[in-house]
């Protein structure tokens, strides 16, 4: 138990630490991109408003002619100045003009390529800026993202014009950091396991030592208290011998009966939530161990007007402990003859396979559709009113599922229909 909550422990605070990292990361990387995409549309926005150019110059367009496109006019010199007033601002600064690569095709009014302006890109050529383009306005889209390119579709009144801009060297360095992210997020993660697996040793230490001794004190308790409750039977019986049996006496064994049960099923809890278990584990008929476990039962339910319906595979056989499977059995037994309502029938059904399923189904009253694992948490009454009418401590089912559990099994309870409480063990 103390291993499965230290596992649990590590489990919750790499998780915990995994999940701050990861919504941290991507809070910084979607303001990243989102810093680019910004800066990319502002520069846009620019582009737009002067006609796709920073430096006007008319000889830098490839016109159409009546042999194809003409070559390219080279860079405007160095000195050349802007006809428009450049303001620097949203992510630009004087030096964006000359920093930035992009490229513009014109269409005319029948969506034909009227020009094609590459006098500030070297990357692409003109067929492929053609190419581009064409798609761009095909997908009917007016901005977004290109390969590594940023566009925007504006609207003349003698046609559109397609700008792209190269965001080559901005999406690198964001792919670079993102990746760079998460991989030194990785390495410190990892860091973080390995701390935490060694310090939950030293945290988990004090409590491992007080469930140790919790578990002593109970084992020893409980055989303590076997002495003392043996006398009192015995002594119980001695006075019926000599004055007879009346409701006092009778009281008093029912109340030993009790005690007895409740000390054996703390002893039983306690071993079964041990590592390792004591008892040799075993092949064993499971099919005859259900029959019998179950068969005394019959005769109490009975006299309360409660039936058995048992509908057990043959020859299922389970490698265990048998007699803490037989236990495990006779407490979910007496927990379905307790609860079921007058007249029910219990039904059992066992069915084999490479993973046996036994299932004890009864109807009950009080019930509502939904899950009821919540009943085999230790000294839990599922109606407190009741505690009085029906005998017991609430530890049953803690047992029948540390049993279980022991067996690398599963146990769940629920209601499947409002009426009836199944509980299914699965092995």
């Amino acid at each position: 138990m103390i291993k499965k909550l230290r596992y649990k422990f590590i489990v919750i605070a790499v998780s915990s630490v995994a999940a701050v990292l990861l919504v941290l990361l991507g809070i910084i990387n979607v303001i990243n991109y989102s810093k680019i995409v910004s800066d990319s549309d502002a520069l846009l926005d620019t582009l737009a408003e002067n006609g796709g150019r920073f430096v006007r110059n008319e000889h830098t367009d490839d016109k159409i002619s009546e042999g194809g496109l003409e070559n390219r006019d080279p860079m405007p010199p160095p000195d050349e100045k802007p006809d428009f007033i450049f303001k620097p601002g949203r992510g630009m600064s004087e030096e964006t003009p000359y920093e930035s690569r992009f490229f513009s095709v014109s269409f005319d009014e029948n969506g034909e390529v009227e020009s094609v302006s590459l006098d500030r890109i070297a990357a692409v050529d003109t067929n492929e800026a053609r190419e581009m383009a064409c798609e761009v306005l095909s997908s009917g889209k007016d901005s977004g993202f290109f390969d590594d390119f940023r566009f925007r579709v504006i609207y003349e009144s003698d046609g559109k014009m397609a700008i792209f801009l190269d965001c080559q060297r901005n999406l690198s360095n964001f792919r670079s950091f993102l990746w760079s992210s998460f991989g030194v997020s990785a390495i410190g993660l990892i860091a973080v396991f390995i701390l935490v697996f060694f310090i939950s040793k030293i945290v988990m230490r004090p409590i491992a030592e007080s469930y140790s001794k919790q578990k002593v004190f109970i084992t020893d308790a409980s055989h303590e208290l076997k002495t003392p409750l043996t006398i009192i039977d015995a002594n119980t019986e001695v006075l019926e011998i000599e004055n007879g049996e009346n409701e006092w006496t009778q009281a008093i064994h029912h109340q030993v009966k009790r005690l007895a049960s409740l000390t054996e099923n703390l002893v039983m809890l306690s071993r079964m939530e041990e590592e390792t278990p004591r008892h040799g584990m075993t092949d064993f008929s499971l099919s005859d161990a259900i029959t019998e476990s179950v068969e005394p039962f019959g005769a109490p339910a009975e006299t309360q007007g409660k039936s058995f319906d048992c509908d057990i595979s043959p020859n299922v056989t389970l490698y265990g402990d048998e007699r803490s499977i037989r236990k495990m059995i006779g407490l979910l037994c007496d927990n379905a003859v307790k609860y079921t309502s007058d007249g029910g029938t219990i039904k059992v059904k066992l069915r084999g396979g490479s993973h046996p399923q036994l299932t004890f189904s009864n109807p009950a009253e009080g019930l509502q559709k939904g899950n009821y694992d919540i009943l085999f948490e230790r000294f839990y009454r599922s109606d407190s009113s009741r505690s009085s009418e029906k005998a017991g401590y609430g530890i049953g089912l803690s047992v029948v599922k540390a049993i279980t559990e022991a067996h690398k099994g599963k146990i769940t309870a629920n209601s499947p229909d409002g009426k009836n409480m199944v509980f299914t063990v699965s092995f």
